[in-house]
Parts: structure tokens; C-alpha cells; sequence
């Protein structure tokens, strides 16, 4: 015989929020990296993040100029090069 179709319905399912990903990149490499002043590793490096928060970026090594960029972090992908 047929097989009977039986409609099944399903919860609603929330989906967390992405989080950012943050790829830093320097030249020279090896710039250590704070991130809301938090250490976060030395360059390169990819470092996963929630969104929708901005905060400073610093990068900084012996013998250059720290560099600051306030970042606002938005779903996806972000690629910083200095």
C-alpha cells in the first residue's frame, strides 16, 4: 500500500549570533596586539570576537609607534593590515 504523509511541525530554532572574525596582519609581523586592552597574541593572527561591540585596537612593538584604530565589530569578516 501508500505510505501516509503525517505533516510534522517543528520548533523554532534561535540561532546564536556569529561571532566576528578579526584577521590582523602586520609588517613587521610579531606586533603584539591588545584589543579593549586585553592581550590578544602577536600579528598574524585571527582572533574571534561578539559583535556589535567597538573598542580600541592597539598593535606595538619594540622600536616602531604603537598604532590605535577604534574598531567596531560587525558580523563576518574584518581583515586589518599594518
Amino acid at each position: 500500500g501508500k505510505a501516509a504523509l503525517i505533516p510534522v511541525t517543528l520548533p523554532t530554532v534561535t540561532l546564536p549570533e556569529v561571532d566576528v572574525l578579526l584577521v590582523i596582519t602586520s609588517e613587521p609581523t610579531k606586533a603584539s596586539i591588545t584589543f579593549g586592552g586585553v592581550y590578544r597574541g602577536r600579528t598574524p593572527a585571527s582572533i574571534e570576537l561578539p559583535p556589535g561591540k567597538t573598542a580600541e585596537l592597539k598593535l606595538f612593538k619594540d622600536g616602531y609607534l604603537p598604532v590605535r584604530r577604534s574598531i567596531a565589530m560587525e558580523r563576518g569578516e574584518q581583515r586589518i593590515n599594518v
